[in-house]
């Protein structure tokens, strides 16, 4: 192996920690944006019951009781995994999207979705590779939904 080569897998390692810090902030972001709703709703519902405590002392308490390991930490997979069905809306709503520009651009919908693949939505959406997946058309507009991943509930757009 040549110098060259060594200095190129080295820097070929080197170029993956960025990409690692990136997943490891992300991941922060979500377990702290997780656990801040988690306690709003907490502080909330200490309000409602009639407590006299601002949100900053609430979260000092929550904060104690977690350190003396009395305290309630959220499933943070399970609240992270419900994002997966927000995700999975909004992919589905870019899909209804491209459908209404290729309605603009021919004046009708698909009769079938893949007629969009490449020039309106890339080739490996996984929304319509989910099994779960489906699209019509009905007269001059269409249907689409698919089941969500993590709560199993059906989400459908519907065009008339």
């Amino acid at each position: 192996m040549t110098a060259r080569q060594r200095s190129s897998r080295v820097n070929d390692k080197i170029m993956y920690l960025p990409k690692l810090s990136s997943i490891f902030f992300f991941i922060a972001v979500i377990i702290t944006a997780t656990l801040a709703l988690h306690w709003y709703d907490g502080y909330r519902a200490a309000k409602e019951q009639g407590q006299d405590i601002t949100y900053p002392e609430y979260i000092k308490e929550q904060a104690k009781a977690v350190k003396e390991g009395l305290g309630e930490i959220p499933n943070i997979v399970i609240e992270a995994q419900k994002g997966t069905d927000d995700i999975t809306r909004g992919a589905l709503a870019k899909i209804a999207e491209a459908l209404f520009i290729y309605n603009l651009n021919t004046g009708e919908y698909p009769s079938a979705i893949e007629e969009l693949l490449g020039d309106y939505i890339p080739e490996n959406n996984k929304v319509i590779r989910n099994e779960s997946f489906f699209y019509r058309r009905t007269g001059s507009g269409y249907e689409m939904g698919v089941t969500l991943p993590v709560s199993g509930e059906k989400y459908i757009i519907r065009e008339k």
